[in-house]
């Protein structure tokens, strides 16, 4: 069905049978409400009237509240955690279903991951099925968190991206923040959404940074592509001086080569920044968690 919206994205969203329309305003929303209704009857498709809901600052779609400028997890989520039946865990279907669930609020809690780490453990084949006190301590810490999950702060229209990145040995992470102006302080920024994985193999520190900032643009994207100008912070000095042009004929080519073409392949011009160690607490808790509870 989205493809009968093709042209429409700026203000249109299809996930499978269900469309978003979003506006500015309630003006602009009555007009885009009218092509909607328009394609929908040039291309023959049945709407539902008992499920619309019609000019609404808030809407529930795919797992999320979305308005005022937020996004919130929805209640009805945080209540299947919340009162989960710890006997359910002890089969594979009811710890698989749990942790299923678990899977929309990643982008809420960045230090998810390791609390769940020893619970996926349970679900491998080869290993240890049987849970521990401490594997229901954690469920339970998890069921704490929920009850008072933060909500992301949505970018407006005009906002300055910033991407902060870390890497290790283990891992790598990344923060997605936005403030109103690309000069406003740090004490402006919100936080929009967290990314983290695990590194297969890495070849040295250097490396690890160099992917941190790859893989960062890269699962943050979604956020991004649409602006013009966006800074990604690292607290490697070897990328900044790097990206100035006073390291670049140094050994190892390939990867910042690599490294260049994710930064200039998506069209954003993307403004590299230093950030001190000691201040990159988020981005670097993350890639060093990563290497304990990533599950890919």
């Amino acid at each position: 069905m989205d493809g009968s919206f093709k042209g429409r994205e700026e203000f249109i969203a299809v996930y499978i049978d269900d469309i978003l329309v979003f506006s500015k305003d309630e003006n602009e929303h009555y007009k885009h409400l009218q092509t909607m209704l328009d394609t929908c009857k040039r291309k023959g498709l049945v709407l539902s009237p008992t499920k619309m809901k019609i000019v609404v600052p808030e809407i529930e779609f795919l797992g999320a509240v979305i308005g005022n400028s937020k996004i919130k997890l929805q209640p009805h989520i945080i209540t299947k955690i919340c009162d989960f039946i710890e006997e359910k865990l002890r089969t594979k279907a009811g710890l698989r279903s749990f942790l299923g669930i678990l899977n929309y609020a990643r982008n809420y809690i960045p230090k998810l991951s390791i609390l769940l780490g020893p619970l996926y453990e349970k679900t491998n084949p080869k290993g240890d099925k049987r849970l521990k006190p401490s594997d229901y301590e954690i469920v339970r810490k998890i069921k704490e968190k929920f009850k008072a999950l933060p909500d992301l702060e949505i970018h407006p229209q005009n906002a300055y991206i910033i991407i902060e990145t870390d890497g290790c040995m283990e891992g790598w992470g990344g923060v997605y923040k936005w403030k109103k102006k690309k000069g406003d302080s740090k004490r402006e920024e919100s936080i929009c959404a967290y990314a983290s994985g695990k590194f297969k193999t890495v070849q040295s520190t250097i490396d690890a940074e160099i992917n941190a900032c790859i893989n960062s643009l890269e699962k943050l994207k979604i956020y991004y592509l649409d602006k013009g100008k966006i800074t990604l912070r690292s607290d490697c000095q070897a990328i900044i001086s790097f990206y100035d042009k006073s390291n670049s004929n140094k050994a190892s080519r390939v990867r910042w080569l690599k490294f260049m073409d994710i930064i200039t392949g998506t069209g954003v011009k993307v403004n590299i920044e230093h950030i001190d160690g000691k201040q990159n607490l988020l981005a670097d808790s993350l890639s060093r968690l990563a290497n304990l509870c990533f599950v890919e």
